[in-house]
């Protein structure tokens, strides 16, 4: 017995946005369900090449973010969950790991492995984000 659900259920409306530059080519993609960022999101450089990618939930990012360099390289993963960046994060140098991070609900968890046990390091610190 298959169940299809409620006939007169109002049905959502799910669309794909893209955006493109003055030559034409698609320089962001995002999924949106009933007009709320919901899915997944994409950044491109004019060469087709993802710049960024990453998941919306309800208008909020959640999930992996991958963010990469001009020639396609990866140079960032970040995880977030309900708008908060919250995960592991992974900085990356021409193809190698640079830094790598625990984040929890926007706070540095622990030092990073890569920084000099000189510097001085504060805990939980909140992180600030480009706008």
């Amino acid at each position: 017995m298959s169940d299809t659900g409620d006939p007169e259920a109002p049905t959502a409306d799910v669309t794909q946005v893209e955006r493109r530059d003055a030559e034409g080519h698609v320089i962001e993609r995002a999924e949106f369900l009933d007009g709320v960022l919901h899915g997944t999101s994409a950044v491109f450089a004019p060469n087709g090449l993802v710049l960024q990618e990453m998941g919306f939930f309800q208008g909020q990012p959640d999930g992996p973010m991958l963010v990469h360099d001009e020639n396609g390289q990866l140079s960032a993963t970040l995880t977030w969950l309900a708008g908060a960046l919250d995960g592991p994060a992974t900085i990356f140098n021409d193809g190698r790991v640079l830094a790598e991070m625990a984040i929890v609900l926007g706070y540095w968890t622990e030092r990073c492995a890569s920084i000099p046990r000189r510097v001085r390091w504060l805990r939980p610190r909140p992180i600030a984000m480009a706008g």
